[in-house]
């Protein structure tokens, strides 16, 4: 019995110590978070308690508030669109939808006290459909750059934070991204 608890002891002191069980957990690589380029980004499915372990994303930068009721938050850890929008999930948001100008200029300046020039935006296209949010809300106002609302294929979206506009990226690109909760 005493040999039990010295090694339950053990394994509590060495998952608290730097280096220990939890800072290596951004270091494993669930299969499930790799996704296929056929593949949707699981928009329609539920998230997986599992798909939450990846919770560690130490670099929180800022809080936002816009509209009374939403907050917006800037993750500069990069992440591909479909991880991005699980880490959304998992903090009971999702990739922030923006309908009209005044969001937009608000997610542009976010972005850029925090120098970064891509961020990913809950909007993308699967193969052979329009664009859609990730929350399910109508597109009601778009403002993508000249030439960058692909029309074939399967795009993810992205505000360029220089110009305010948007861009259309493989889903498989690693960028920072805004989550509204």
């Amino acid at each position: 019995m005493r040999y039990l608890l010295l090694l339950l002891l053990l394994g509590t002191v060495y998952a608290q110590e730097p280096g220990g069980v939890e800072n290596d957990a951004e270091e494993l690589v669930d299969p499930r978070s790799q996704e296929d380029e056929n593949d949707m980004p699981d928009d329609l499915e539920e998230t997986d308690l599992n798909d939450c372990q990846f919770k560690t994303c130490h670099n929180i930068t800022l809080e936002g508030h816009s509209e009374a009721t939403c907050h917006y938050r800037l993750y500069t850890s990069a992440r591909r669109f479909g991880q991005a929008r699980r880490f959304c999930r998992c903090h009971r948001g999702n990739l922030c939808s923006i309908h009209n100008a005044c969001v937009n200029n608000q997610m542009r300046a976010l972005a850029r006290c925090h120098n970064q020039s891509l961020v990913w935006i809950g909007l993308w296209k699967p193969r052979c459909r329009k664009y859609h949010h990730v929350d399910g809300s109508r597109v009601s106002w778009a403002n993508f750059g000249c030439g960058q609302r692909k029309g074939r294929g399967k795009w993810c979206v992205a505000l360029n934070v220089a110009t305010g506009q948007w861009i259309s990226l493989r889903c498989r690109t690693r960028l920072s991204f805004i989550c509204r909760t």
